[in-house]
């Protein structure tokens, strides 16, 4: 019954829905109010002369005819769809038909002398609720008028033949009716008055809420997809120190579930934080194992959150932490220490190197002497003198190639690119490289490169790609007769841009499939003299010039050593 008046009364927003439902269930309290009030005064009939009720047809009648009227307005309420002023209109002519069944009844029911006339208020305030404080004026007019009317019917007009089985007295004079009409009167437009008042007070009031919980609802939500989304975790603690909200990041970076630690101590689940946790503490950082056994670093900070107003700064006072999973970012710091250290001990490996040359060259001039001056001397220190220098200029010359290759890798030059042909360049480059000594006497060069190919590239810089690759299969196969092809083709691509193959292949033992990127780290060698240096200068070199370098290997030959390189589609005629 509660919810039913609550619904009933409450104010009208500025919904058409809302009005309807409104008037419905207005329609539905005037029906069972007057068959209650009819029935009731229908027990107390008999037991009363003072009370004037119409005999049970008449009773029937008038609630069969108020039944049938509130369904029929129902109906049309419903198929109708009344909107804007016509649905304004239709309340204020269901309210209006209200009080004109209120007066029929306070007629029926011994006019200025009836028990019921105080029901003229329900339409009036109905009016006041729904249509505000003009609704309610208008029908507080219409009910005095009402009223009036029947006041006048009862001096003037017929009146129910029951009435003489009561102790009904006819009034007949008309300042005897004054006094209940101006009673009434008044109490009707002081009704409207208080109802219309209250209703827009209500109305207002009610609009301000409907904003606010819209704002609210926006505000919550937008909270509720922050505290989801963020990538930060977050847990909050009740002044017990009990968690009481854990969004799903912190979930992620922990690896406790939700259900798990809502309501539990923080201490219980993350001890490592809540030792060493403190209102006024900036960013700290814990080691941290997971459920599942894996281990992290966790950064967390923590703020205080007051939830209510106290005189104790210590009542009342939650706290709010954020976690940070900064393992990778450790790692990050580390490897870029790493990497600033190795730069700066390339550097200085730089700059020894250059410094070393100086040195070589002067121990290799003497060595060269020492070896001609032996070719004068006596036979047996003659061949002393000769095999020591050769030694001496077999390891100045492999440490100063060492240097070298240094050298170009930790100081590469940018490319100048311009067009060439591709064939004559290496051929002549290679030809010098292979002259430098008689250690190249087992090696046969095979050429599959067209005559005259161009290429858009830096001819010393693929000269020294060449040569390294070359030298590089020469040592896998150096202790047979070394068959190398060296081959190049362009293949045409959708774009500005072909792609130039040049490839160096020879049949040696191969490199394993898991070593075919790890040859192209500096300094990587699984050979007992190699200097790691030859495929990462390769590799380099082509990057530079916007290509790369790999490892491949066919039916034919065990390893390709495979540099592509961009090249522009228009080349010069």
């Amino acid at each position: 019954m509660n919810a039913f008046f609550t619904q009933l009364f409450r104010p009208v927003v500025d919904s058409e829905a809302a009005t309807r439902k409104h008037l419905l269930w207005w329609m539905l309290l005037r029906l069972l109010l007057m068959s209650v009030l009819c029935i009731t005064a229908a027990l107390l009939r008999d037991r009363s002369n003072n009370l004037i009720i119409p005999p049970l047809p008449q009773t029937s009648f008038f609630l069969l005819a108020l039944c049938l009227f509130s369904i029929g307005s129902a109906f049309l309420l419903q198929k109708a769809n009344f909107k804007g002023r016509k649905l304004k209109a239709f309340v204020l002519a269901q309210l209006w038909a209200d009080a004109l069944f209120v007066a029929f009844f306070v007629y029926a029911t011994g006019c200025s002398f009836s028990n019921f006339t105080p029901l003229f208020i329900l339409p009036i305030i109905t009016a006041g609720l729904i249509l505000y404080k003009p609704g309610s004026l208008i029908l507080a007019t219409g009910s005095t008028f009402l009223y009036a009317a029947v006041l006048l019917v009862e001096l003037y007009g017929p009146l129910p033949e029951y009435f003489q089985a009561t102790n009904y007295r006819r009034p007949v004079q008309l300042l005897m009716l004054l006094t209940p009409f101006a009673f009434y009167g008044l109490l009707f437009f002081l009704s409207a008055l208080l109802s219309g008042q209250m209703g827009s007070r209500l109305h207002r009031t009610q609009q301000a809420l409907r904003k606010t919980t819209q704002a609210y609802g926006q505000l919550a939500h937008l909270y509720r997809q922050i505290f989801n989304d963020i990538s930060t975790g977050i847990i909050t603690t009740d002044p017990a120190g009990r968690i009481n909200s854990y969004n799903q990041a912190a979930a992620s970076i922990t690896g406790c579930k939700r259900a798990q630690v809502l309501g539990e101590p923080l201490a219980r689940h993350f001890s490592a934080i809540a030792d060493h946790l403190s209102e006024n503490q900036g960013r700290s950082v814990c080691d941290f194992v997971k459920p599942d056994g894996e281990a992290i670093r966790l950064g967390y900070s923590c703020a205080p959150l007051r939830l209510v107003e106290s005189e104790d700064r210590e009542a009342g006072l939650a706290k709010v932490i954020t976690l940070q999973d900064i393992s990778r970012v450790e790692r990050m710091e580390r490897q870029m220490r790493e990497a600033e250290k190795l730069a700066a001990i390339g550097e200085m490996s730089a700059m020894i190197a250059h410094d070393f040359r100086n040195p070589l060259a002067a121990i290799s001039g003497s060595a060269q002497m020492l070896s001609m001056s032996a070719d004068s001397s006596q036979a047996g220190a003659t061949r002393v003198t000769a095999t020591l220098a050769a030694i001496i200029l077999r390891e100045t010359g492999r440490m100063e190639k060492t240097i070298a290759d240094f050298l170009l890798f930790a100081r590469p030059q940018p490319p100048r690119q311009q067009w060439f042909q591709l064939r004559p360049v290496l051929e002549d480059q290679i030809a010098r490289f292979l002259g430098a000594g008689e250690r190249f006497s087992n090696l046969t060069l095979q050429w599959d490169i067209p005559v005259d190919m161009l290429c858009w590239a830096d001819q010393g810089q693929i000269g020294v790609i060449v040569r390294q690759a070359v030298e590089n299969a020469w040592l896998e196969v150096q202790e047979n007769q070394a068959i190398i092809l060296i081959r190049a083709f362009v293949q045409e691509l959708p774009g500005e841009h072909n792609s130039l193959s040049l490839e160096v292949c020879d049949q040696g033992p191969g490199i394993p499939v898991e070593l075919r990127e790890k040859v192209f780290a500096p300094f990587f060698s699984h050979r007992a003299k190699g200097t790691g240096l030859g495929l990462a200068i390769v590799r380099q070199i082509a990057q530079q010039h916007g290509g790369t370098a790999l490892i491949d290997e066919s039916e034919d030959y065990r390893c390709i050593v495979r540099i592509t390189m961009p090249q522009p589609k228009i080349a010069p005629r």
